[in-house]
């Protein structure tokens, strides 16, 4: 049989794209190693505004409804729920911080995202609140590790997914398809995340891939029921149980969890509030973000090789951007409609026609 497209890769974005495709009617293989993916790991957090600068992620306006109809659609689907809404109060760190964001509150783009200022003491939960504290709205968080093996599941009831190592060197081009051992494809879409620094036909692209350090952690304390974030965030998931991120780091890439990102992240925490937290922490993971040096996602074909495609790039927002970017993918692939100008290949052909 000859497949349609080949996905390599089954994290967030290899999964809406599979979707999105075979929703559509095509013919879908995909091909996952089974090693860990960032998206995986992620808290999958959804926050329109972000960052020591108070920036707005860009093309919010438009991602983010996106989002929230795919995710809605999937629920649908599957019957059960993917992505939660949950507010989230960021706690000022200092009178500049502050500043900066009563700057953003009074721009007209930033007020849809943007909510009330708490005065100092005004967040109560034991929270830690000298400079005061803003509510950030339209937020919540994503369920990826559930919804990649929800369709996982579904890629294996229908024959689809082939838990396997691609080798770069077993892949054969010809004028119109693309093989890999008895498979034969139209195309091969590569969503290997930061792994794509080893694939010899994408690697040259401008990759930043950083690691970042989530803890699990369980308490009998009471804690905040919203997200709370200054630095680092808490994100309370119900019954004493609470994910604690997330911290960077570029060197070294190992995906193993670092003593140091751990105490970090607990210093972090025990500055949000006034007494400390009396907790366990049951599970510390280390991922690794597929980020890019535009910190814009990277999609389309190869100038040289057109069956070879990428989707890939997502960083730490791909809960958000990839429900959007996998439709805009799907109907370049499916209809020939073009890609948005600031996420295509192109604007990086000169590092692949050498």
């Amino acid at each position: 049989m000859i497949h349609d497209f080949i996905i390599i890769g089954q994290g967030l974005a290899g999964s809406i794209l599979a979707w999105q495709l075979y929703q559509a009617g095509a013919k879908i293989l995909v091909i996952d190693s089974g090693y860990p993916s960032a998206s995986r790991i992620a808290a999958g957090l959804v926050t329109p505004v972000t960052g020591k600068r108070w920036v707005k992620t860009k093309h919010i306006d438009l991602l983010l409804p996106n989002a929230n109809a795919l995710y809605q659609r999937l629920g649908n689907h599957f019957n059960q729920p993917f992505f939660f809404d949950k507010p989230l109060l960021r706690l000022f760190q200092d009178e500049a911080d502050k500043n900066k964001a009563l700057q953003r509150r009074h721009d007209p783009d930033y007020s849809a995202y943007l909510g009330d200022i708490q005065p100092p003491g005004a967040a109560h939960h034991g929270l830690d609140d000298p400079y005061g504290s803003i509510w950030i709205q339209q937020t919540g968080y994503l369920a990826s590790a559930i919804l990649c093996e929800t369709i996982h599941n579904q890629l294996v009831q229908h024959n689809a997914h082939i838990k396997e190592r691609l080798e770069f060197a077993r892949v054969r081009i010809d004028q119109n398809h693309v093989r890999w051992g008895p498979h034969k494809t139209h195309k091969i879409i590569f969503c290997e995340g930061w792994r794509v620094i080893q694939n010899p036909w994408f690697q040259s692209l401008p990759w930043q891939p950083s690691q970042g350090d989530i803890l699990t952690c369980h308490t009998r304390d009471s804690l905040p029921p919203f997200i709370v974030n200054r630095g680092v965030w808490v994100l309370p998931l119900g019954k004493g149980v609470f994910r604690l991120g997330a911290t960077y780091q570029w060197h070294p890439l190992d995906e193993q969890p670092s003593q140091t990102a751990r105490n970090h992240l607990l210093k972090q925490m025990a500055q949000m509030f006034k007494h400390p937290i009396r907790m366990t922490c049951t599970g510390h993971q280390a991922g690794i973000r597929p980020n890019t040096l535009d910190q814009q996602p990277i999609m389309g074909c190869h100038p040289r090789f057109p069956q070879l495609a990428i989707f890939n790039g997502f960083g730490s927002k791909g809960g958000l951007q990839i429900p959007y970017y996998s439709q805009c993918l799907r109907d370049f692939l499916l209809a020939g409609q073009p890609l948005p100008t600031h996420v295509t290949i192109t604007r990086y052909y000169d590092r692949l026609t050498h």
